[in-house]
């Protein structure tokens, strides 16, 4: 069971713990984030996931019921951040989600069409503001780029400026839910729809496109800041990956978690679970491998849920890799990472039956 002092703690964190092998957590596991009722279980074990990615008797649900449930709050005390999250298309299931992804597509390949007049400059600003600092913050850093990147996207579409956006919140998805923090979000989430809003207004556009444009920042913010990170530390190491796709291939953790729901007791796995159990399953532990495979993989998979920014992240990690091989950063730039879920502690399940 959590101790009650135990505080948010972001996915990157997670993923950063476990793309390094920390002894911390079991990755063969699962654990309880929440005992319940409902109960709230982290799955790190691939052969178990792959299995319950497989059960029909689990379906597609919103982290916002996990962190109702965590936190005591209704959606009416964070509107716009439970609606931000229940809107994501990776939340939502067949229709609905559909709908919502032709939405953040359509988005997507708008932006592209004047990808190439600003990505490069864009990265460039970004490299030469690292390289004016005597230090700077492994972890920080990997968060403002994703950060300006999302709101780079959305400044094209509404023809602004990156820096005229207000910044959106780090860690929307964390393991560990508080209300205080869930309210300070909501904050941060309702600053950024007013914006967007007044400058759609502004244009003569519906204050409802708000919604695919959050959704693209969202899905970027998370996605990009991990693999910002691995090359970052790539950098750091004096290892400059060869260019953006095999950059992106190295490092194809997906932090978003899939939150599903149990529509009834069962033992999956060799396990029991319980009806409305609210299951958290790592992507990254179905990605890893020990060298990208040729061809699709799971960086931005393929097929109908192939990632629609591809062009834009591989764009732009393309034009950051080609700046810094160009004009190095200081070997001694970046701070070293150190994990940051030490004082995280997780109660595993019971281990499955033996079988004779």
């Amino acid at each position: 069971m959590l101790p009650n002092h135990t505080s948010a703690t972001p996915l990157l964190e997670l993923i950063r713990l476990l793309n390094g092998g920390s002894p911390l957590l079991d990755n063969r596991a699962v654990h309880v984030l929440n005992t319940g009722p409902p109960r709230s279980l982290l799955v790190l074990s691939p052969d178990v996931a792959e299995t319950l990615l497989r059960s029909p008797r689990l379906r597609q649900t919103s982290i916002w019921n996990f962190y109702a449930g965590a936190t005591g709050l209704r959606l009416e005390d964070v509107p716009v951040l439970a609606e931000t999250l229940t809107r994501l298309p990776l939340m939502l299931d067949g229709a609905a989600h559909r709908l919502t992804r032709q939405d953040v597509t359509r988005l997507y390949r708008r932006i592209e069409v004047k990808l190439g007049s600003w990505i490069e400059g864009f990265c460039g600003d970004f490299v030469e503001e690292l390289r004016s600092q005597e230090h700077a913050d492994i972890v920080k850093s990997a968060s403002d780029f994703s950060d300006r990147l999302g709101r780079a996207m959305i400044a094209e579409e509404l023809d602004l400026h990156w820096s005229d956006l207000p910044s959106l919140p780090d860690g929307l998805f964390v393991l560990l839910p508080v209300a205080g923090r869930m309210r300070r979000l909501e904050e941060r989430m309702a600053a950024v729809r007013r914006t967007i809003c007044e400058r759609l207004a502004f244009v003569g556009r519906s204050a409802e496109e708000y919604w695919p444009l959050s959704t693209l920042m969202v899905m970027n913010r998370d996605a990009t800041q991990a693999a910002m990170l691995h090359l970052l530390c790539r950098v750091s190491s004096g290892q400059l990956p060869a260019n953006g796709r095999a950059c992106l291939a190295e490092a194809a953790p997906v932090s978003l978690m899939q939150c599903r729901t149990l529509d009834h007791d069962a033992e999956i796995a060799g396990l029991d679970w319980r009806q409305a159990d609210q299951i958290h399953i790592s992507p990254y532990l179905l990605h890893q491998r020990a060298m990208p495979p040729e061809g699709p993989d799971l960086t931005f998979g393929a097929g109908p849920h192939i990632c629609a920014g591809m062009r834009i992240v591989l764009a732009s990690f393309e034009a950051l890799i080609q700046i810094i091989r160009s004009n190095p950063l200081p070997s001694d730039l970046f701070d070293r990472p150190t994990p940051l879920l030490r004082h995280t502690v997780l109660s595993p399940l019971p281990q499955p039956r033996q079988t004779t």
